[in-house]
């Protein structure tokens, strides 16, 4: 904070600069001018490196919200006076069934607010309910001399993360706060879950605390920080590394774009916002602890098929559009099951509402947002609204019950695949770097689940059908720092990078890994004619030692080196290639794990 006195900014003060997540401020003055902070504090890492692929204990990052509490301090001049006590104590914890690793309670967005007495009160939310029907409760607490009182909860405040009160002091020295609701999970039918909304509504009411006006209790302690493992200590180098990289190919300049075309909010019905956080918590992942250029809410149609949502969804995206730093882009995610399978369906432009599902007259009544018992159509239908709407159409997961036996693909709507995700795997082919280790026969008790592996639905199987798919990578639930769509364009535009998603000028990586790939006077992702097959080069910088680089032809693994150094430069020149339709892409992996994939070049040898 800085104060602003006679005209003059003064020095800046530091209220929470730990290693920490620390944001949301909120300030109030008590009748001794006294200045009270209140903010939320969350986990060290929180964005950074964490998923399926990284193991728990040494994740340098931690997921955007399985922790998050609130603090409140006093300032008197520049001098800190102390912490309140702490308000957790209080609150309802979480179901130890459900949370055994982490029953704490969950409280964010503190709001502080003084009345006419003096009383210093606290608005927060604390997180309730259980696994697939988590929800939101607002209360209100007063700091005394003896700590905060118990936190009194709000009528009919079940609600999203995002969802705030408000509060203003009567003439009485009570208060009047305003708050909304969004559900109620006692009315929620069949599956219980709290996106079936019945009512919703805003509230008013006043609040008669019973504590009288006291001097609250200070405490002269200090933030709990607990050390995460470090990670990515050169990752702002890295980053402009990737910013300013130029490649020029065939008369074209073009510069990379990293985003992140899959990531879920509290406007999902299958997590309710923990521990992928709200909406707001998205932004603040893609702008400051990832540093990305372009991306999507990908909610499950649009925020389950709830008109509010989907308008505030798109809201946020015209809100959080700030070129040339960030280019918000519209979308959401159509999760179909097998063999349909989920796609995530991205636009430039506002008002393409999510493709309704063509379901069986028996399936009409499942109220979960979810794709089964679709038509046999239904992809079809999907594709030609998209092409209607000038969307693109991007599948996902497509090795597992979410996926898809590759019935179905429209190359001009549909150009890239997504082929690694964070929350889960590489499906590239079975037993390809980072791929499921469950990628062999599939245990008749899993058969059923969601990831259950199905062999049709690998990458390298819509290669075999002739398909033209780039590839990307991007997160879905859960996963933060580990998933990147890398995007080759010739400028800064929205336009500019969904058209070069069309063309498949497009690589997947783990990393901050930079990746080259052409093949004369063609770049990757290119389709072309020639008697012969022209010489491939690539070029990998990486973040770490790189351990394997291999040029795959039709499946098959034609090249193969292991530079050991932090960049690689490979020329190859195929000469047996068949006569025919042949595709070839490079993958690299370093040996910390981390991984890159070109788009293929796909070449028609006469």
């Amino acid at each position: 904070m800085r104060r602003y006195s006679a005209g003059k900014l003064g020095p800046v003060v530091q209220v929470a600069a730990t290693p920490r997540f620390e944001a949301w401020p909120s300030l109030a003055v008590d009748k001794q001018d006294r200045l009270w902070i209140s903010y939320d504090a969350g986990p060290v890492g929180w964005g950074k490196d964490q998923g399926r692929i990284t193991p728990a204990a040494r994740a340098p990052g931690s997921q955007l919200l399985d922790q998050r509490a609130v603090e409140v301090v006093c300032y008197e001049g520049d001098a800190r006076q102390g912490m309140a006590p702490d308000v957790s104590a209080k609150l309802p914890r979480r179901n130890p069934k459900v949370y055994a690793t982490a029953p704490e309670p969950i409280f964010m967005d503190g709001q502080l607010v003084v009345d006419d007495n003096g009383r210093i009160h606290l608005l927060l939310r604390n997180q309730l309910g259980k696994a697939f029907a988590t929800f939101w409760w607002e209360y209100v607490s007063t700091l005394t001399a003896g700590g905060w009182t118990d936190p009194a909860p709000l009528p009919f405040a079940e609600g999203r993360a995002s969802m705030r009160a408000a509060a203003a002091p009567a003439a009485d020295g009570s208060l009047w706060i305003t708050w909304p609701r969004d559900n109620d999970p006692r009315f929620s039918i069949f599956v219980n879950r709290p996106e079936e909304t019945f009512i919703e509504n805003v509230y008013t009411a006043r609040y008669v605390p019973d504590a009288p006006a006291s001097q609250p209790r200070l405490e002269n302690r200090q933030p709990q920080v607990k050390p995460k493992p470090e990670g990515h200590t050169a990752e702002d180098a890295q980053v402009r590394a990737i910013r300013a990289h130029r490649v020029t190919q065939g008369g074209k300049t073009m510069r990379i774009f990293r985003g992140d075309l899959h990531r879920h909010s509290e406007f999902s019905n299958d997590l309710r916002s923990v521990p992928d956080g709200s909406f707001l918590d998205f932004y603040r992942y893609m702008l400051d602890a990832a540093s990305m250029d372009f991306g999507i809410l990908s909610d499950h149609q649009g925020g389950g098929d709830r008109e509010y949502w989907w308008w505030l969804g798109e809201k946020a995206v015209d809100l959080f559009y700030s070129p040339p730093n960030y280019y918000a882009l519209y979308g959401y995610e159509r999760s179909a099951e097998y063999p349909n399978g989920h796609r995530n369906i991205v636009y430039t432009k506002r008002g393409n509402r999510p493709v309704e599902f063509r379901q069986q007259p028996a399936a009409l009544f499942q109220l979960h947002v979810g794709g089964g018992g679709l038509i046999a159509d239904d992809t079809k239908m999907l594709y030609e609204e998209v092409r209607r709407t000038q969307g693109l159409s991007i599948p996902h997961t497509s090795a597992t019950n979410m996926g898809t036996d590759w019935r179905d693909n429209d190359r001009r709507i549909e150009p890239v695949v997504e082929i690694f995700q964070g929350d889960r795997y590489s499906y590239e082919c079975a037993g390809c770097p980072l791929s499921d280790p469950a990628s062999g026969p599939v245990k008749a008790e899993a058969a059923n689940s969601l990831e259950a592996v199905k062999p049709l639905g690998f990458v390298d199987k819509a290669w075999a059908k002739g398909y033209r798919l780039g590839v990307i990578a991007s997160s879905d639930h859960l996963s933060t720092h580990i998933s990147y769509a890398l995007v080759y364009a010739e400028n800064a535009s929205r336009a500019a990078i969904h058209g070069a998603i069309l063309q498949r000028h497009t690589y997947a990586a783990t990393d901050n890994i930079i990746l080259e790939y052409t093949m004369g006077d063609h770049f990757m992702g290119d389709e072309f004619t020639s008697p012969a097959v022209p010489p491939l080069h690539a070029r990998i910088i990486g973040t770490a030692p790189i351990e394997d680089v291999v040029v795959v032809r039709n499946n098959q693994v034609i090249y193969q080196t292991s530079p050991k150094g932090m960049t690689a430069e490979i020329n190859y020149d195929d000469r047996t290639p068949q006569k025919g339709l042949n595709f070839y892409y490079v993958r690299a992996v370093q040996k910390n794990r981390m991984a890159a994939w070109s788009s293929p070049i796909w070449v028609n040898v006469k």
